[in-house]
């Protein structure tokens, strides 16, 4: 209770003496004018100042104090010495392009001020001197890396253009832009003209102004809203004029490019308040350091940049960030389980076999005919010389016209009873090397399906490096300046982004591959747009029953041997190749048979004819007290037997007997082959399944590790050639556990493919009725 009371005693002394409690230190602002992105900014602001300076000071940005120049240089410059003059201000900062601008081309600064919104050094009239220090007394601001110059001469890398209509605030353009209309890019480059355009209309009219120039650059809007900011490049887009952004954000809403990073305002916040203590403790503000340097990378939107028709060079796109690369909008979004149902239907492969199916049916059809009857019609007209119908005394006249029907019905044979078992038998045998390519082809198809998922990842993977290598780059280029290290370790990271950006554009083209194989395997024109799901492969694959339960049995060896043994059975229950080669026998085997029999069994056949006389004429067709015969018909029964064929019946016999024997031996061999291709693929199964545990360890641990390195790198503790020995090992640790994952279930895919089920194509029914044999099986084996 007693250390309560001293508490609160002491307390009250604060609250009641400000000296102990700290000076009171008021800060001013002008900005170009309130929004919502200035209010919570000024918030931050306030919020870093009281943590940062709480206990020595007690600074605040009155709501009073911070005044709206209402985009107008004049009034911007009338706000800054009307804060000037109040002597309750400490300090002045300036927020915006306009303001800072305008505070730029003051002569002097009576009170310290801090401003904000350089986008364009030069153009604006500010250069900081060696030592990245502003040099003017009382006078500094915040420096992002960004520049017209660099912008266009990375937009002229794109698009070549000679002229281009820089778009921004009536004010910038009166107070920085006018007199500025020619522009060389980069060291000795091209110079291009440029065509100030003030935002002061509609985005229509700005557009058909803008229809003068070859590409628009889009500067400083700040009295745009984000929505409208979009609507000016969508217009200018629709008129086919290409666009580049002051920064990231506006490639993000439909600028064809751009190269600024966005402003981070923690960093700018960060920069602001310990520009404010540094000043508050006796430094000028000349002396503060002025750059915030920013991973700068050129970004591209490739969805606009099909619109206008612009196809960038690889030579860019291998540096650039792409956005909307890979976007199909519209085309069909589908599933492991679809293309796997697909490929059993579609697969050029499939239809190849079905053909063959089709033709061992007509096969069937044609063996089955020879025991159904055939009929035949015949006509004839006869003419035949006077002389030799005189001769024959009637027997021949001398013209006739007749005509015959000829029926014959094989009543048995044994070679055509084994033809058609051996038909029915071969027709089986192609229906089985259709399941057997059916197979193939799902395991085909669901591995290219896999292998995209597998490659878009990795282009994940391989952009985050090129990211986190830029960030690196930033952090030498900072080590350089404060002289923790030299020159060497931003050429060398420097050549690590060139092989970084390399690596990520092989990562695409190896994902545009991928999709082209998918299409392939579906038998699918190769350009035909598709979209792979976005979910997660226990989304579509690791939850299913029977796969959570061979996860769950490869965890073990005693397991694992039992599971081999019920797979081995599975895969020989259901292999398609088996059902090929008992097929094959078993129509050798009825030939064999047929060859046996052949000098016992004879061919029995019916043949029956008859004919009509339909007419006689001429010499012979009448004899006196003669009445010819119109019509005659005849029946014979044939029975035959094949006795001797020179040998040819033996050597048949034992032809077909060494068929059979090859058959069966080659279908031992399958037999062994199975087994050990299951045994195979349960070894890599359950190797995946170590090396993806192993390899999600190793992949945290040096992301860790890489983490503390770049903390100890920015800090001048280790070199640049451990960061880099970091980097890389998180990027190879990374790519292996993305490896490891898909490498397990391809495995899985692998193993249901030896046992000829799988398992997300079957019904609910027949994976419980397998969970049910695999559970039985153990029961044995442990009795």
């Amino acid at each position: 209770m007693r250390a309560w009371a001293i508490g609160v005693l002491i307390l009250a002394v604060f609250v009641a003496d400000p000296a102990l409690a700290g000076k009171q230190v008021s800060i001013g602002m002008v900005i170009d004018d309130h929004t919502r992105d200035s209010q919570a900014f000024i918030h931050s602001l306030q919020a870093e100042l009281t943590r940062l300076l709480g206990s020595k000071y007690r600074v605040h940005i009155a709501e009073k104090d911070v005044l709206s120049a209402k985009w107008s240089a004049e009034r911007a410059k009338r706000l800054y010495h009307q804060l000037v003059r109040d002597p309750r201000i400490t300090i002045i900062i300036g927020g915006g392009v306009i303001t800072t601008t305008m505070l730029a081309a003051e002569k002097s600064y009576p009170k310290p001020v801090i401003t904000l919104g350089v986008i364009d050094p030069a153009i604006q009239g500010v250069a900081p001197v060696q030592g990245n220090r502003s040099g003017i007394p009382n006078f500094t601001y915040v420096l992002f890396n960004r520049s017209l110059q660099n912008d266009l001469s990375q937009f002229h890398q794109i698009i070549a253009f000679d002229k281009v209509a820089v778009i921004a605030d009536p004010e910038l353009i009166k107070l920085a832009l006018n007199n500025t209309r020619e522009l060389r890019l980069g060291d000795g480059g091209q110079t291009v003209t440029l065509m100030p355009l003030p935002m002061s209309g509609s985005k229509e009219a700005v557009a058909t102004q803008a229809e003068a120039a070859q590409a628009a650059y889009i500067s400083y809007l700040g009295r745009l809203s984000l929505q409208q900011r979009q609507e000016l490049i969508r217009t200018l887009t629709e008129r086919g004029i290409p666009t580049f952004g002051l920064s990231v954000k506006d490639a993000q809403i439909g600028a064809m490019a751009a190269a600024a990073p966005e402003e981070n305002w923690i960093s700018l916040v960060r920069r602001l308040a310990l520009n404010i203590e540094a000043i508050l403790g006796g430094r000028n503000a000349s002396t503060l350091g002025v750059r915030i340097d920013l991973a700068e990378s050129l970004t591209i939107n490739m969805k606009t940049a099909e619109l206008l028709g612009i196809s960038p060079p690889f030579s860019i796109l291998s540096q650039a960030t792409l956005l909307h690369e890979f976007d199909v909008p519209g085309a069909p979004a589908t599933t492991l389980v679809e293309v796997m149902r697909a490929a059993s239907r579609s697969s050029l492969d499939v239809r190849i076999e079905q053909d063959s199916v089709d033709i061992a049916q007509e096969d069937v059809s044609l063996a089955k005919s020879e025991w159904r009857p055939s009929l035949n019609a015949s006509g004839s007209y006869t003419l035949i010389d006077e002389e030799t119908a005189n001769a024959s005394f009637g027997s021949q006249v001398q013209r006739t016209t007749a005509g015959a029907l000829t029926a014959q019905q094989l009543i048995y044979s044994d070679d055509v009873a084994g033809n058609i078992t051996a038909s029915k038998h071969l027709l089986l045998s192609a229906q089985s090397t259709l399941a057997q390519v059916r197979l193939d082809s799902i395991l085909t198809t669901a591995k290219a399906y896999l292998n995209i998922l597998k490659a878009k990842t990795a282009v994940t993977i391989h952009q985050q490096n090129v990211m986190l290598t830029q960030q690196n780059l930033a952090i030498a280029q900072k080590r350089e300046i404060i002289g923790y290290s030299g020159q060497s370790d931003v050429y060398r990271w420097q050549s690590k982004l060139a092989g970084a950006q390399t690596d990520l554009f092989a990562a695409k083209n190896s994902y545009r591959l991928t999709k082209l194989e998918l299409n392939r395997t579906l038998n699918r024109p190769l350009k035909k747009p598709f979209r792979v799901k976005e979910l997660s492969l226990s989304d579509q694959f690791s939850d299913h029953g029977p796969i959570k339960q061979i996860r769950a049995l490869v965890k073990t060896r005693l397991s694992l041997e039992t599971f081999t043994q019920f797979l081995m059975d599975e895969a020989l229950r259901n292999a398609p190749e088996i059902d090929q080669f008992d097929a094959a026998v078993a129509a050798q085997q009825r030939q064999l048979l047929s060859y046996q029999r052949k000098r016992y069994l004879p061919v029995v056949s019916l043949n029956g004819q008859g004919q009509h006389i339909f007419s006689r004429d001429g010499v012979g067709a009448s004899l006196p007290g003669v009445e010819p015969i119109d019509d005659n018909w005849n029946a014979t029964l044939n029975l035959s037997w094949s006795l001797l064929q020179g040998g040819a019946n033996n050597s048949n016999v034992r032809k077909t007997q060494s068929a059979i024997t090859r058959l069966k031996n080659q279908k031992q061999r399958l037999v062994s082959l199975i087994r050990i291709n299951v045994r195979a693929s349960l070894m890599d199964l359950a190797n995946s399944s170590v090396n993806q545990e192993n390899s999600k360890r190793a992949s945290k641990f040096a992301a860790k590790s890489l983490s503390l390195v770049t903390q100890a790198y920015e800090k001048g503790k280790v070199s640049v050639v451990e960061l880099v020995d970091a980097q890389n090992s998180a990027l190879n640790a990374e790519l292996a556990a993305l490896n490891s994952e898909y490498d397990f279930v391809i495995n899985q895919m692998d193993l249901e493919r030896r046992i000829g089920h799988f398992s997300l194509l079957k019904s609910a029914g027949d994976n419980q009725a397998f969970l049910d044999r695999l559970d039985s099986f153990f029961k044995q084996s442990s009795n």
